[in-house]
């Protein structure tokens, strides 16, 4: 039941990342990079998004920010902390380990 819940979680923000992205490329919003054909399309996770999407509970984002374990490079505003989805995709690379 859990493993379903985080799929579902999964699924909801891959399908807002995907409608952010074709609502930027409507509006003319979004860039491309000058070394490639991809679009540069970089929104922001809050912590509660960030742990749906690595897997990681909140608590351990939060504690990889205080200790400096993982540098995940997170955005902070007044008391808030978001964190970059290339920063979250690089991490998970980084992390990820073979059954």
């Amino acid at each position: 039941m859990e493993t379903q819940l985080k799929a579902d979680i999964l699924i909801y923000h891959l399908t807002r990342i995907d409608r952010a992205i074709m609502a930027s490329m409507a509006m003319g919003n979004v860039e491309r990079c000058p070394e490639c054909r991809c679009y540069r399309f970089d929104p922001l996770f809050n912590r509660e998004e960030a742990a749906a999407y690595t897997g990681f509970s909140k608590g351990s984002l939060a504690t990889f920010d205080c200790t400096k374990r993982y540098n995940l490079h997170p955005v902070k505003f007044d008391n808030a902390v978001r964190y970059h989805l290339s920063s979250l995709n690089r991490f998970v690379d980084d992390h990820m380990r073979p059954w």
